[in-house]
């Protein structure tokens, strides 16, 4: 990156001063007329943290030694540069700050007998299970506990439910852990189970409209102590059903005033992953737009039981937050009600590896940093796990206090605080991390 020459300059005061290459500067006009856009722009991380500067096309191709000297302009003008261009790719790599204090990872594989003979669709942590500390769904039905110590695992009968077992299968717990919800990952049915009484209680069906690229929506949250199941039911439709009763919470109906117009509420969004908020105030609904483009976005759960029955599709609420295209769902987990930890430090780009948190309220970033890549869980500290490993990050300071490139990590169990990595032949690999 080439120095910063202060002969090239805005003509405004600078007292923390941004940096462009020199030919950005006449870009700046002294009044911009309505309706004009400044003209493309790179986006270069400097190496300082997350500093970073814009460039024109041609400087941004130069290699570090050969580009012309940066010019400082203020944050006013930068910022000009910013909104009223196109940001056309984004270069360099921001500085991932260590933590002088480290914390330490702890693995252990523990056997249990005749586990390497089932074929494991799907696995999730289970919180009040006594002695079972997680439940798995096989290829063939059967539900799966696996306990903490005694290395026994509990198979049960196969269950009668409308899915297609061969093919890959999601499964959500409600947080009463009473029932199960599961479907067809890529597919058009599902099924709640009820675990008490060890049978199906209520029947899910999607429509088929390029479900082929869309996660069957899926998510269980509470209201009022009572476990509610939010879930896909069209694919610009979702729907929020009392596992219980069967009741639907959300009705409500799309009414074109002729067949060459849409609906007034409908969306034109393929709804995909689903996240609650931990205490159900938000969901975090992660599908895509065309052209494809993943958009996730949020909205308010509260508002829309208690108020606006069109708060999904285009109440207040509901905020976009980033656009990325042909990928989605973008990694994501809630830190609490009012912040949400989302990959990739930019809207539009993932090229930059980071996070973002946000305030799903405002849409506004309270803060973000370098470095986590992968899967996100949060628990004190922000755990990212990928193809490049796992590690645990200080959400305050950005700082990375862990990294552990041999570990990957696909869930965590907050009881025990434990995370669980799924290896071939079903070897459960455990790890826990540890206080320096």
């Amino acid at each position: 990156m080439g120095h910063i020459d202060e002969t090239f300059a805005c003509d405004h005061p600078k007292s923390v001063p941004e940096s462009v290459c020199a030919h950005m500067l006449s870009r700046i006009p002294t009044e911009l007329p309505p309706g004009l856009r400044i003209r493309d722009y790179w986006k270069r991380y400097t190496g300082r943290r997350l500093a970073y500067a814009l460039l024109c096309g041609a400087c941004d191709e130069l290699p570090d030694d050969r580009r012309p000297a940066l010019a400082p302009v203020c944050r006013a003008c930068f910022k000009t540069l910013e909104d009223e261009g196109v940001c056309r790719g984004v270069s360099g790599e921001p500085e991932i700050p260590t933590a002088a204090r480290q914390l330490r990872l702890e693995l252990r594989a523990p056997y249990y007998g005749g586990l390497n003979a089932l074929a494991i669709a799907d696995i999730q942590p289970l919180h009040r299970g006594g002695d079972a500390q997680w439940l798995a769904l096989t290829a063939k039905g059967c539900l799966l506990k696996i306990n903490k110590g005694s290395n026994f695992v509990e198979l049960s009968k196969p269950l009668a439910a409308p899915v297609d077992f061969a093919s890959a299968l999601t499964m959500r717990l409600s947080v009463d852990e009473r029932y199960l919800a599961i479907a067809n990952t890529y597919g058009t049915d599902g099924c709640v189970i009820d675990l008490e009484k060890e049978e199906s209680c209520l029947t899910l069906k999607r429509d088929d409209y390029h479900i082929e690229h869309c996660i069957f929506p899926l998510a269980f949250f509470e209201k009022d102590g009572r476990p509610l199941l939010l879930h896909g039911t069209q694919w610009n439709r979702l729907d929020v059903t009392d596992p219980a009763t069967g009741e639907l919470l959300t009705k409500r109906q799309f009414v074109a005033a002729s067949e060459e117009e849409s609906a007034p509420h409908a969306l034109d969004y393929f709804h995909g992953r689903l996240d609650v908020s931990p205490g159900g105030a938000y969901a975090l609904d992660n599908g895509w737009v065309w052209h494809p483009v993943g958009m996730p976005a949020v909205f308010s759960l509260k508002k829309w039981l208690s108020g606006n029955v069109w708060e999904s599709e285009d109440g207040p609420s509901r905020r976009n937050l980033a656009q990325r295209e042909y990928y989605w769902p973008s990694p994501a987990c809630w830190i609490d009600d009012q912040t949400l930890a989302l990959s990739g430090l930019d809207d539009d780009h993932l090229s930059t590896e980071g996070v973002r948190l946000i305030d799903p309220g405002s849409g506004k970033c309270l803060n973000s940093f370098a470095g986590p890549s992968g899967d996100l869980f949060y628990d004190a500290h922000l755990f990212a796990s990928g193809p490049y490993g796992f590690a645990a990050w200080d959400i305050a300071t950005g700082e990375r206090l862990l990294e552990r490139p041999s570990f990957h990590p696909q869930r965590y169990n907050r009881t025990t605080k434990e995370f669980l990595s799924l290896l071939p032949g079903n070897v459960l690999q455990i790890g826990r991390v540890l206080e320096p």
